[in-house]
């Protein structure tokens, strides 16, 4: 069982453990205890989850994280830099990085009370209850929250802006098309227009129909014949 924050905050402070850099969570839903634990102790780097995250997948990420600084001399490896290789390792393993809570059922959901009532189904193939991803690795440090806000300020800047400038072409695109309606309505029928429709309705000059021509040649045919006899 996780301690709350407040428990850690009093576990680890300066007094209590002077040399301390850096704490890991590895549970499932602690980044806001970890949040909380960094505004009371900011100088500590804390590894947590995003989340819920799967046995394997934690258990995975922490081997990489701690062979990270078994593998290097004491006080050379960072938590940044040993985050990064508990990470990768985590990713090596073939587990993949997201939240499972947007996948899993809801709290009542049928496949939850076949799976209690030990009813046969195929559960690895529904994304419900097998996840495609199985976890978010997060660092909360000052450089790294810092950034990720920042960040995250900046997309949502960049969301309002382009959503501003749809929204200004759009109304005046319909600000265009409403005037050129209105002023097409009071011109009335363009010239182009009604020359148009005179031509469409005027016969064809200086090509003759086919029968036309066919029964002038008939009529000559009959006085030529007609004047012999």
């Amino acid at each position: 069982m996780v301690p709350s924050a407040d428990a850690l905050i009093r576990l680890v402070n300066p007094q209590m453990a002077p040399e301390l850099k850096g704490l890991v969570l590895n549970a499932c839903h602690t980044s806001q205890m970890a949040r909380r634990i960094h505004q009371s102790l900011p100088h500590l780097a804390i590894v947590c989850w995003e989340g819920p995250v799967l046995d394997g997948a934690a258990k995975e990420f922490s081997r990489g994280f701690f062979s990270a600084f078994a593998d290097s001399a004491p006080g050379a490896t960072s938590v940044s830099t040993a985050f990064d290789a508990g990470r990768a390792a985590f990713l090596r393993a073939g587990w993949a990085e997201g939240n499972p809570a947007d996948y899993l059922h809801p709290p009542g959901h049928e496949h939850h009370q076949m799976r209690a009532a030990r009813i046969v189904f195929d559960w690895k193939n529904c994304p419900g209850c097998n996840p495609p991803v199985h976890g978010v690795p997060c660092l909360v440090a000052k450089s790294t929250w810092a950034a990720q806000a920042a960040a995250a300020a900046r997309v949502a800047q960049a969301r309002k802006a382009e959503e501003r400038k749809a929204e200004k072409e759009a109304a005046a695109r319909a600000m265009a098309e409403k005037a050129l309606a209105a002023e097409e309505a009071a011109e009335g029928p363009r010239p182009d227009d009604e020359a148009a429709g005179q031509q469409a309705m005027r016969p064809e000059r200086g090509r003759p129909s086919r029968d036309r021509d066919r029964g002038r040649r008939n009529k000559e045919l009959h006085r030529s014949k007609f004047g012999q006899q």
